[in-house]
């Protein structure tokens, strides 16, 4: 019973981070982040939710097309049965009471119904929610499109926003070492005051760059997470980096006329 109690205690005085899930590492490819965002964002999640609502109203108007069967039963418990008496005699030496009939009596009754003349609008109607269907399922592919479409954008605009973390930290790191240099040379006598207060501006203007850059990396996660549906406690590591490539390097040399050329004919 002691036990019971220490248990119980422990329970109840646990923190509630306790019980929660532990965060998650999330590794992603631009591949993996669209096949994730295609299967579990939330909107996405809601327009497949409606085209499958859409598509039982679809079987409903069918159902319309059925003809309609109307089954009743019911049983009445019979308190008195038509009762015989019969005499003591050679065979029923002692005679007896003969009953005609069962206790219960069982009623059935089944309708069938078809109206002809509906004014075709059993068929109506059927048409309609076939076109909503069509019209919620071509929505569903156009939202599944903007949807990959917004989590690469979100991706590289990770990866893009790393990139300036980097730069910008670098650029700082520079602009530190220039100034303490010069510092350095203006207390020793051989840089001028105005050097030593362009470099310390040049430092200073580039904290709040670098700061800048930090919170847009942190905002630029935060959508990625929001896109793929992903908690913000969990952390997410990208397999892929921002290359510099040359696309289009086989219409540089060409003229106007052959570009538009080629563009009416693509």
């Amino acid at each position: 019973m002691k036990t019971r109690i220490l248990i119980l205690t422990i329970i109840i005085l646990a923190p509630s981070s306790f019980f929660k899930a532990q965060p998650r590492i999330v590794e992603l490819n631009w591949k993996s982040a669209v096949n994730l965002t295609l299967k579990e964002n939330l909107s996405l999640k809601m327009s497949r939710l409606d085209l499958d609502k859409q598509i039982y109203e679809e079987y409903k108007a069918l159902s319309y097309f059925l003809p309609t069967f109307t089954y009743q039963s019911g049983f009445v418990r019979n308190l008195e049965l038509p009762t015989t008496i019969i005499p003591p005699s050679p065979f029923f030496p002692f005679g007896g009471k003969l009953k005609f009939g069962l206790e219960y009596s069982f009623q059935h009754s089944l309708q069938f119904s078809y109206p002809l003349f509906v004014g075709f609008s059993r068929w109506n109607n059927y048409k309609i929610q076939n076109y909503v269907k069509k019209s919620l399922s071509e929505e569903l592919k156009k939202q599944e499109q903007q949807t990959a479409f917004l989590t690469l954008n979100a991706y590289y605009g990770v990866l893009l926003a790393e990139k300036l973390v980097v730069a910008n930290k670098e650029a700082l790191e520079v602009a530190k070492a220039n100034y303490e240099q010069v510092e350095k040379f203006y207390q020793a006598g051989k840089s001028p005051e105005l050097d030593l207060q362009r470099a310390k501006a040049q430092y200073y203007s580039q904290i709040p760059k670098y700061e800048s850059s930090l919170n847009q990396r942190k905002m630029a996660y935060q959508n990625l997470k929001f896109a793929l549906n992903i908690p913000l406690q969990d952390s997410v590591i990208l397999k892929d980096t921002l290359s510099l490539e040359n696309f289009g390097e086989q219409f540089l040399n060409l003229s106007l006329s052959e570009l538009k050329e080629i563009a009416k004919n693509s």
